[in-house]
């Protein structure tokens, strides 16, 4: 749990200002609720979650669940997306990646940057706390990131979380924008 709100206060740090009050917004993976329902009280959004299996210890937002890489919503439903610490658990992101920017204007990413020790810390807290499901583990660094981004030629921003000393992760926030490049 300490480490729950840990990483709820690195990414209300990170979206600081990436979230208007009032916006409607689309929590995919969004996981037991926990850090979605911190986001959906400090930014004062509509929040609605979505994932692949209901786990949520909170009735606090509206959920729906949603198949694979196939999110269960109307085009630009919602002013933001927002995907929290699961993009390193996604195979093929691409068909995901391409759902969010459907519903959304705007798809926040916050997810961990590749490091041996984040990965041996993450499978480790997935055996404990999510032991029925098998995850991959698809870490990719910033660069690749960047660089993948400039190919898709997508307009986006990022910003790099601070790291307390005790915690085996380091952060990155991802802003991008619907509108591409031109």
């Amino acid at each position: 749990m300490f480490t729950t709100i840990y990483r709820s206060n690195l990414i209300k740090e990170l979206y600081q200002g990436w979230i208007p009050e009032g916006s409607k917004v689309l929590d995919i993976a969004c996981g037991d609720g926990f850090i979605a329902k911190e986001l959906l009280f400090h930014f004062n959004c509509h929040l609605t979650g979505t994932d692949i299996y209901d786990y949520r210890k909170t009735n606090s937002f509206p959920f729906k669940k949603m198949k694979k890489d196939i999110l269960p919503f109307n085009d630009n439903e919602f002013n933001i997306v927002m995907l929290n610490g699961a993009l390193h658990h996604i195979k093929n992101w691409l068909p995901l990646f391409q759902e969010a920017l459907r519903v959304g204007e705007v798809f926040l990413i916050c997810d961990r940057r590749h490091s041996l020790i984040a990965s041996i810390a993450d499978i480790v807290a997935n055996l404990i706390h999510y032991h029925k499901y098998a995850y991959p583990h698809n870490a990719h660094s910033l660069v690749y990131w960047i660089d993948t981004f400039k190919q898709m030629n997508l307009k986006f921003e990022y910003r790099l979380a601070r790291k307390a000393w005790w915690y085996p992760c380091e952060h990155i926030g991802f802003r991008i924008f619907k509108k591409k490049i031109k």
